[in-house]
């Protein structure tokens, strides 16, 4: 699963992404894209950490791509086709919009505007989607008429293109679960969910407002669009500081973590992923798996062989392991459940498989 961090030239998409990555870069030749990895900090994790003081500490990661900033009207033509080809294979987007001011580099519209910031690369999207709706509307259409037999993309496509004419993105609409799996293939831009990180001011982050904030949050919980703040140069600071300076300096802003944390969690959200967790005296480790999840798919995510070997699960809820203190306690109160491989996994479930090859 990749999360591409997107938005336009001057917003700080480089400063989030070298937060997030934390020196996990990877940059392909050739190319002005960077790929990382980023931990999705998550505080059930560290309450598993402190209860069984493992050897090892896992958290979940998950994969960023840092996507060189993109105006609409862009006429260097490498560098559209660029920006496409980068933005096509992320799952994910996160939106990066400017909220803060007195930078040397001014906005790249002219003034702090985040609804229309993000409608400027939301609309870009939305015209290459119908771009390649219309192109394979046209080759189906002329198929049918031949008698050629052209399933069921059709009419979901004819759907798409109103859809899209009207100024909608694709993930407002509905799909059937056939639907779904028939469009998958086509990985259309503004069908992909998103998150919107707001970059503010220093000031901001003390006073929890940026310009046109209300406006934002209204237009972007009619969509329902998640939103997460973070100030770049606050954000810098926090991560220059020792670990143990770190607390001190958040309780001067009033935040209990930092932004990444929060922008992390949210991009991870998006892309529809859970977590479970394995614990003991060796290892404490977040797995990630699609919500939805069963069982056998989740033994099949730590080792092939458990999956094949699968005989049953052990769970017990993290909220139930956390109340009664040990697995012991749990055992002993009944709540260590044996599942099955049809059982779906639950976000924070901790699991302990049986399995014999």
């Amino acid at each position: 699963m990749q999360v591409g961090i997107v938005g336009l030239p001057q917003t700080g998409k480089s400063t989030l992404f070298d937060l997030l990555t934390e020196g996990s870069v990877r940059r392909s030749p050739g190319s002005r894209n960077a790929t990382g990895a980023a931990l999705v900090p998550d505080t059930r994790l560290e309450v598993l950490r402190e209860m069984f003081k493992p050897r090892k500490f896992s958290p979940a990661q998950i994969t960023f791509v840092d996507i060189p900033g993109y105006t609409p009207g862009e006429l260097n033509r490498s560098r559209v086709n660029e920006f496409f080809a980068a933005v096509n294979n992320a799952d994910a987007f996160v939106h990066v919009i400017r909220a803060f001011t007195g930078d040397a580099d001014y906005p790249a519209l002219g003034d702090i505007n985040p609804v229309r910031d993000f409608e400027a690369l939301e609309t870009e999207f939305m015209l290459a989607d119908l771009q390649l709706v219309e192109t394979r509307l046209e080759r189906l259409e002329h198929d049918a008429k031949k008698g050629a037999k052209v399933g069921g993309d059709l009419p979901v496509l004819r759907r798409f293109r109103e859809v899209l004419e009207a100024g909608r993105p694709l993930r407002t609409v509905s799909l059937s679960p056939e639907e779904k799996k028939a469009m998958a293939s086509y990985r259309f831009l503004s069908d992909k969910p998103a998150v919107i990180a707001v970059n503010t001011s220093e000031q901001a982050v003390l006073s929890g407002e940026y310009p046109r904030r209300l406006e934002l949050e209204a237009y972007a919980a009619a969509r329902s669009i998640p939103v997460v703040t973070f100030c770049g140069t606050v954000e810098a600071e926090i991560a220059s500081l020792p670990p143990a300076d770190r607390k001190s300096f958040l309780a001067e802003y009033h935040i209990t973590e930092p932004g990444i944390a929060r922008v992390a969690r949210a991009a991870y959200a998006s892309v529809g992923l859970i977590q479970f967790f394995t614990v003991g005296e060796d290892e404490v480790k977040a797995w990630p798996i699609r919500k939805g999840s069963d069982a056998l798919t989740a033994a099949g995510k730590i080792h092939t062989d458990i999956a094949r070997g699968f005989i049953r699960a052990e769970v017990v809820s993290y909220a139930d392991l956390v109340a009664q203190g040990s697995m012991k306690a749990c055992r002993e109160q009944g709540l260590v459940r044996l599942e099955g491989k049809d059982y779906i996994v639950q976000d924070g479930d901790i699991v302990h498989f049986r399995f014999a090859v």
